[in-house]
């Protein structure tokens, strides 16, 4: 049980850390940013 705990701990924290990674290098932000939405509705 505690090395199923453990491991489902370490591939949360492998994810959290994929997903920052791959938000902080610009490529493919995870989460959308407000800006990129606000100035859709401008050019519209």
């Amino acid at each position: 049980m505690t090395y199923l705990l453990l491991l489902g701990v370490m591939a949360l924290l492998g994810l959290a850390a994929y997903i920052w990674i791959w938000a902080i290098d610009g490529k493919r932000p995870w989460p959308p940013p407000r800006s990129i939405t606000q100035q859709e509705v401008s050019d519209d």
